[in-house]
């Protein structure tokens, strides 16, 4: 793959940040439907890796676990969700830069 697979998946998980329902349901799609099947080597320009990495990471969610995903998700209280958000639409905008 190549970063413009990188910057599509950002894209779409954004898209999906702002689509109707719960931030619960918004942070779970954006993860499990896009940011999660982003290879760091391959798929993120130099200047982001370490960071979508440590924001992986600091999810404690494993690739092999995606279906998980949505449990963890909503394990969280609203605050922790929407920081999640937050982190997401920051890592977009270096991913866009680059």
């Amino acid at each position: 793959m190549s970063d413009r697979y990188g910057k599509e998946k950002f894209h779409l998980a954004l898209i999906d940040l702002v689509a109707p329902g719960d931030i619960h349901s918004r942070v779970s799609s954006a993860l499990s439907q896009h940011l999660l099947h982003i290879t760091v080597d391959t798929d993120l320009p130099d200047s982001v890796k370490e960071d979508y990495v440590s924001f992986k990471d600091s999810l404690h969610i494993e690739k092999e676990q995606s279906g998980h995903v949505t449990d963890v998700i909503n394990n969280m209280n609203e605050v922790e969700a929407e920081k999640i958000a937050q982190q997401i639409v920051v890592l977009y905008e270096k991913v866009i830069i680059g």
